[in-house]
């Protein structure tokens, strides 16, 4: 690896280090040279820095594909506080101000852009994009493409679209999420030249964190207990809007500073949490799975899941972002004192995984291990229900068979039902004053799934 004295330069120059950490150089140097790059560190390795500093390094201005607002807005601050001109294309600007700042990006001002990718599908942004003088692109949090592209962001799918526009210009991937089918489908859907894009990968074992898992029927007061005797800042992750208030309203009245977050605040509100949150004024944040997805708040002491994540690589991310700057912390799973053995799980296994096939092959008549290049249509709910299988584990079951080489599932399979509340938030609330029966269902949405306003959301 040719050796470029600059690099070190730039890190000490805007980062104050001296030294990379392992593997961030080789990734850097990837980047420069133009290779396409799929880089895998662990939580808190050091992700953004691959291509924060190449930015720097290279001409033009790094258009960067990330997935949350807040995120967004993390990076960007944290870069302009560095002095290096940064800029989120967000909901939160209008019209007038979006068309303003891609005039600004034309004219070279920033040297790096976040956008979600439903903005860069849009035609006013590849209007623009076909002349700027793009140094790379960048795909943070680039586990969304396989989490989120089939199922409620399909614009996850098309960002590889982009190569038409600059057919020269190259991807970089970063995430702490690294199963085989995540890398196939990052790797597909940028369209990774096979054998031509560089891939680097860290070990994903953090020696500082030690994970717990506790049977509690008392789950409110074991919080108590357990924030008693860890000191520092921590998150507690539920499942809806209303936990993550009950909770948060408990703790405060049990002298524990604490807020609430999830989509169904404003950005100003939710901005403010996250501020008071990183500066220590708040201790503790009781939230839906989006916060804290690429924040860099290195002494966070403990996370805790209030309820079961919705899978491995979701419960890696988030128990991940506890004890960043490598001393000791705590990761906690807080679940029911006596499971239920017969309960089937949202993560399948074997009998599971076993049970499902050949119900499909009694359900379709199909001879056991015969059907070979066969298409059959499937009704999810009504097949969950005549073999007695959840939904949700028979999705999972069928994901994991279809990685597995046992089926291959048409994409329409992950299309549930989405919704997205296309009005802004003052005007939802006068319809709902006017219209009580519409108002218990709207009510209802928001407080059992986050992001309403920003995107498409799975029911």
């Amino acid at each position: 690896m040719e050796y470029n004295p600059m690099l070190e330069g730039l890190l000490k120059q805007y980062w104050g280090f001296n030294s990379f950490r392992p593997l961030q150089r080789e990734i850097i140097v990837s980047v420069i040279r133009g290779d396409d790059t799929l880089a895998l560190l662990p939580t808190g390795g050091g992700k953004s820095l691959c291509y924060q500093l190449p930015a720097m390094a290279k001409e033009g201005v790094c258009i960067v594909f990330s997935p949350l607002i807040a995120l967004m807005k993390d990076q960007v601050d944290n870069l302009n506080k560095r002095g290096i001109p940064a800029l989120a294309l967000h909901s939160g600007l209008d019209r007038k101000e979006i068309e303003t700042e891609l005039q600004n990006t034309l004219y070279g001002k920033y040297k790096l852009v976040y956008l979600s990718p439903e903005r860069a599908a849009t035609k006013v942004f590849r209007s623009y994009l076909k002349n700027f003088n793009v140094s790379f692109f960048v795909v943070d949090e680039a586990h969304c493409i396989s989490q989120w592209g089939h199922q409620f962001r399909p614009e996850y799918l098309q960002i590889g679209e982009l190569r038409q526009i600059l057919p020269n210009t190259n991807f970089i991937a970063v995430t702490a999420t690294a199963t085989i089918q995540v890398k196939k489908d990052i790797i597909k859907y940028l369209s990774f030249k096979p054998g031509k894009y560089n891939e680097f990968s860290k070990s994903f074992v953090r020696d500082n964190l030690s994970y717990l898992v506790l049977r509690e029927s008392n789950k409110l007061k074991r919080l108590i207990k357990i924030l008693g005797k860890l000191k520092g800042t921590g998150i507690i992750y539920a499942n809806t809007r209303r936990q993550c208030e009950n909770i948060s309203q408990f703790l405060v009245e049990n002298q524990i500073s604490a807020a609430f977050y999830h989509g169904g605040l404003s950005n100003e509100i939710r901005s403010k949490i996250q501020n008071d949150w990183i500066s220590n004024r708040t201790r503790i944040v009781v939230c839906t799975n989006a916060f804290g997805m690429g924040i860099d708040k290195p002494d966070v002491r403990v996370v805790i899941h209030y309820e079961m994540p919705q899978g491995p690589e979701a419960y890696y991310q988030e128990a991940g972002r506890t004890g960043r700057d490598g001393l000791a912390a705590y990761c906690i799973l807080l679940t029911e004192p006596e499971p239920d053995k017969n309960l089937w799980t949202s993560i399948p296994t074997i009998d599971q995984l076993e049970h499902t096939l050949k119900a499909l092959y009694n359900h379709h008549e199909i001879a056991f291990t015969a059907g070979k290049g066969e298409t059959c249509s499937l009704e999810l709910m009504s097949f969950a229900a005549n073999f007695n299988i959840p939904p949700r584990t028979l999705i999972n079951s069928l994901e994991l068979l279809h990685t597995l080489g046992y089926l291959k599932l048409n994409q329409s399979v992950f299309q549930l039902p989405k919704i997205k509340f296309v009005v802004k938030q003052e005007e939802l609330y006068r319809y709902q004053v006017q219209h009580q029966v519409q108002d218990q269902f709207i009510k209802l949405l928001l407080r059992s799934y986050g992001g309403l306003f920003d995107h498409y959301t799975t029911l």
